[in-house]
């Protein structure tokens, strides 16, 4: 997870270049599992077939103070 975080092409788009904290990291995680509890989206892992090694996530993610929902 810290390699998704702090990578400079990760942090470029999804928090404005900052490195986020493990704290804030977990947070987005328990963000998207009460998303999906409440809207039936939010993110998911994505990982190598076979390996299983993570190599991302991507998903659906409501936008902050609008109706439209943002694709990651």
């Amino acid at each position: 997870m810290r390699a998704q975080r702090t990578h400079p092409d990760v942090r470029r788009y999804l928090w404005d270049g900052v490195v986020i904290t493990r704290e804030q990291a977990l947070a987005a995680v328990d963000e998207s599992i009460a998303s999906f509890a409440a809207r039936r989206f939010g993110f998911w892992a994505l990982e190598l077939r076979g390996g299983g090694a993570l190599v991302g996530f991507a998903g659906l993610r409501p936008i902050p103070d609008h109706d439209d929902i943002a694709l990651y």
